[in-house]
This record gives C-alpha cells, structure tokens and sequence, in this order.
C-alpha cells in the first residue's frame, strides 16, 4: 500500500493514498470507532460492520450489496481514536491497519494531540478542505469556538434540513456541529444540488466560516513554520 505524508499544521497530517479502496479499507474501523452511529466507542470486527451497513440504505438506491469502499472520499480521524487499537482491542487487524499504527505510532505514544487527514487523489481540493476544516476543529480550541458561535446564526429550518442529512448518512449526533461547519464551509454547492439546502442562513453562515476558515489555517501555518 503506498501513501504520502505531509504535515498541514503542527498537529493536522494528511495522508494521501493514489486509490479510493486503499484509503476506505484503510481508514474504516479507525473512523466508524470514532463516529458511527451504530460502532462508536464499540470494539467490533469487518464482518460485524458490513452486515450493520448495508442494512442502512433503502433499497432502491441500489445500496443492498456492501458499498462503503466507493462511498466515501475523505476521512477526518483525532488521535484519541486510535487507543483501543494500540491497546489490542481491535484483534485481528488487517495489513492495512498495522501500516496505519506504525506510521502514527511514535507520534501517538509521545502523548501528542494531533489529526490525521486521509484523501486520495491530490486533484480532489474539495475534500482535502472538508476534512482540514475537522481538523482544525479538533486541533484549535478557538476554531472550534468561533465555529459553534457562527452556526448559531442558522434558522431551526435549516438546522433541520442539516441534521437530517447527516442522519441519513450515519453520522454520529456526536459529530453533528462538526460535519455541519464541514458541509457548509467545503461543500455547500453539493448540499444544494443534492439535498436541496440552501438559504440566505446558510449562505451567510458559509461565508464566515469559510473566512475564519483562511484565517486560522493560516496562523496555525505560521506556527509550524516557526
């Protein structure tokens, strides 16, 4: 499996893989620990989620066979995430898997606080910002305050249609305020297009976050360059 690693911040890694499979069949207990709705904070095997995921799509989507390597272009993982798998608990774990711990494990046990990013194919900038933005969310204390203060200019009606999305996508309520700052900042042309969510609220909301956005990416570049 080949990868590339580059440093966004002192504390936000991204790690690049040429093919979408490697990079799903990579990052999925890793990343369904940390936030799914049905596995998160549960110690569960691939069989085990596999059986529980296809369950999740109505049938006339064509969702009834095990389609998560082709359903997802990015991945957003804090580094509290991976305990349970460095302590064992997570047993057998694939090749992949073990080439994850390695790469990350000197970082992990010197107690550092950090996020690693995955996306493949560098041409996709769209989703490299969705999962930056988490991880400057994870990563600055002040990002993630100014955030939650700027999401409160949404309207109920909006908030809804949000929600709802991420629900029927299997997020977590844990990650709800994160992924909606993430949608909004990163993608709100696709929540247009495709859910139909758009407003003066959200639009507004969009634009700050997308500024607060540069600012604090930029600062936090500043730092690691120091």
């Amino acid at each position: 499996m080949k990868f590339i690693l580059s440093d966004i911040t002192s504390k936000i890694v991204h790690i690049g893989y040429k093919k979408q499979r490697s990079l799903t069949s990579t990052f999925l207990r890793f990343q369904e620990y940390y936030e799914s709705p049905e596995f998160c904070d549960k110690i569960f095997t691939l069989k085990e989620f596999k059986e529980w995921y296809v369950t999740q799509w109505p049938q006339e989507l064509g969702k009834s066979r095990f389609t998560y390597y082709s359903d997802w272009n990015g991945f957003n993982l804090p580094s509290t995430g991976l305990k349970p798998f460095y302590d064992g608990l997570f047993n057998p774990l694939t090749k992949n898997e073990r080439e994850f711990l390695a790469t990350f494990k000197d970082r992990f046990e010197s107690g550092e606080v950090f996020c690693v990013v995955g996306t493949y194919d560098d041409n996709d900038l769209e989703t490299l910002k969705h999962e930056t933005a988490h991880g400057l969310y994870f990563t600055c204390p002040k990002y993630k305050e100014m955030v939650l203060d700027s999401l409160t200019g949404l309207k109920a009606r909006s908030t809804k249609k949000l929600e709802k999305f991420l629900k029927s996508n299997s997020y977590h309520p844990k990650v709800w305020e994160d992924e909606k700052h993430a949608y909004l900042l990163a993608n709100s042309g696709w929540l247009k297009a495709h859910y139909g969510i758009s407003s003066k609220d959200t639009i507004r909301v969009s634009k700050e976050l997308n500024i607060l956005y540069d600012n604090f990416l930029s600062r936090e570049k500043i730092k690691s360059a120091v």
